[in-house]
């Protein structure tokens, strides 16, 4: 499984990376997610989208009337938090990190959902280091 994407190399750090120190990348009791949304943990599942760039065409893919739910957490990364969010469109779901360039276009585009839970940032946000799992729309 890992030989086909020794060719990329954004993704081939992040695996070398995870064989370095499996348990901060192993997934949290009680989550089904893999710790800070890794590329790696695309091979989990096919309906499952790792973004590591928010463009135009990525948000094409998320039509809000389709969007069933956003959810934000954190990712504890030991000495800060990396905010993430989780968008399950069509039965997918599409992660997504503060790091990935466009992240405030895709913060501007969720916010137009109808009952948007405005006040997301600063629920993740405190306190720092724990989960603090905010869902900001559901759908479901």
């Amino acid at each position: 499984m890992l030989e086909g994407i020794k060719g990329n190399a954004n993704v081939w750090k992040w695996v070398v990376a995870a064989k370095r120190r499996p348990a901060a990348f192993a997934p949290k009791p009680g989550r089904s997610r893999q710790a800070w949304c890794l590329p790696i943990s695309a091979f989990r599942s096919a309906r499952h989208h790792i973004v590591m760039t928010i463009t135009p065409a990525v948000l094409a893919q998320l039509p809000l009337p389709d969007v069933r739910a956003v959810v934000f957490f954190k990712q504890d990364e030991i000495t800060t938090d990396l905010i993430c969010c989780d968008v399950e469109v069509a039965g997918h779901v599409w992660s997504f990190h503060e790091g990935a360039a466009g992240w405030p276009d895709l913060i501007a585009h969720l916010s137009t959902l109808p009952g948007f839970r405005t006040d997301w940032y600063e629920a993740v946000v405190s306190p720092p280091f724990a989960t603090a799992e905010t869902i900001a729309f559901d759908l479901r």
